[in-house]
């Protein structure tokens, strides 16, 4: 295929890049205001309709109020405090629709004009089946909230998370190979990447279990070990959920300022720089997050933080590429 042809494809995935990025925002907003219970039931084709009149209103309150998360912590919402949190979780869905028709719509298009070949139509065919699935695993992660517990399961909390940084990074990929990178497969940027995924997920398990409320026990050196939880204890107590994703951080530091070195060393001054800046904001955004935190007011940092994240795993992707002269040159 001709360049010229590619780039449309290139910029078609960054596009889709963007909107993932912005969705991470939305979704990461929706679950720490506690708005991702209030829509109680999945309908993929009607579900963009949001309530309209006042009975249709009553109708969603009254199914809200049958959930644990009412029973437990909400009993005292009336209509309007729903549609307070009804109206992030209907935008996060919406707003999911949307990524589908911005994927489906322009791969018709490219198909039907054949600019999918050499087996690129199986390639985003999978991107595409990839983001069904993260929907479907959205909808599963809600139910896990709406039958006898208060909140949804922090593991199917971290899948959705992880398979949404799977889609992002994918797209990034494509996007890069469509413009004209190649693939450079180093071992530092590689091992950087499945750590700071790792680190992802933890953060994802730290956001569905609320561990930043031990954030004071560790910071006192208390450090329980709940016998009852046996070896979940490594994935449920919070103390030690918090410490791992401490820990990872640490690793995950490291990690990046040895890439950054290496990048440089390999002549590839652009990210390496990209990957100190951002390295830094991360940590920043980390620090203030702990610093600042609070259980009785929005985490606001918190949400800045789970984006730096994605933004530093946007220039860990990049660093897996490099332009195409220097391919002969890589590691």
């Amino acid at each position: 295929m001709m360049e010229s042809d590619r780039r449309p494809l290139g910029w078609w995935m960054a596009t889709m890049a963007l909107l993932i990025f912005v969705m991470i925002g939305i979704g990461g907003y929706t679950r720490l205001s506690d708005s991702g219970l209030s829509m109680t039931q999945w309908k993929p084709v009607t579900g963009w309709l949001p309530p309209l009149t006042t009975e249709q209103w009553q109708q969603s309150f009254e199914l809200y109020r049958q959930t644990p998360e009412f029973l437990h912590h909400n009993p005292h919402f009336d209509l309007e405090d729903f549609k307070g949190i009804f109206w992030a979780e209907y935008v996060h869905r919406v707003f999911g629709r949307v990524l589908g028709l911005v994927f489906f719509v322009p791969y018709l298009f490219f198909l039907i004009r054949g600019q999918l070949n050499e087996g690129r139509w199986l390639k985003y065919l999978a991107i595409g089946v990839l983001g069904g699935l993260q929907g479907l695993m959205g909808w599963y992660m809600v139910k896990s909230g709406l039958v006898d517990r208060p909140d949804v399961s922090a593991y199917r909390l971290g899948a959705h998370l992880v398979l949404g940084g799977a889609l992002f990074a994918l797209c990034l990929g494509r996007c890069l190979r469509e413009l004209g990178w190649e693939w450079s497969l180093s071992r530092s940027v590689m091992t950087l990447l499945a750590f700071l995924s790792l680190q992802i997920l933890s953060g994802a398990l730290v956001s569905g279990l609320e561990a930043g409320h031990a954030l004071p026990a560790i910071l006192g050196g208390n450090f329980p070990w709940m016998e009852d939880l046996g070896w979940l204890n490594l994935f449920e107590n919070l103390v030690i959920v918090l410490t791992h994703h401490l820990t990872l951080a640490f690793l995950v530091t490291v990690l990046c300022l040895w890439t950054a070195r290496q990048l440089w060393l390999d002549g590839r001054k652009v990210q390496s720089l990209h990957l100190y800046a951002f390295l830094g904001l991360q940590v920043g955004l980390g620090l203030i997050t702990v610093v600042l935190y609070s259980p009785v007011r929005p985490l606001w940092w918190s949400l800045w933080h789970q984006l730096g994240a994605f933004m530093l795993l946007g220039v860990v992707v990049w660093s897996l590429f490099a332009k195409a002269e220097r391919s002969a040159h890589l590691r």
